[in-house]
């Protein structure tokens, strides 16, 4: 018998915390590198996310472990504070 073993590719989200990205005033180009990189390694980037600094980091993260991502990448800081 043959058993031919379906490869799917990894999942990814990537979550942008930081108010300034939301208020439209900072342009993010490391998600969308990241994005890019992880694509050129096979990886599926399934949702790139952007929440303010006060919106529940945590439920944003429970949502992304339900749907099952392989790897979440969170990260902020991009303003002065």
């Amino acid at each position: 018998m043959i058993c031919f073993e379906l490869i799917l590719p990894l999942k990814a989200e990537l979550i942008a915390v930081g108010d300034e990205l939301c208020y439209g005033r900072s342009y993010d180009t490391n998600y969308f590198w990241l994005a890019d990189q992880l694509t050129h390694l096979g990886v599926l980037v399934r949702r790139i996310t952007c929440i303010r600094d006060e919106e529940e980091i945590c439920h944003v993260l429970m949502d992304s472990i339900e749907r099952q991502s392989d790897f979440i990448f969170i990260a902020g800081g991009l303003g002065p504070t």
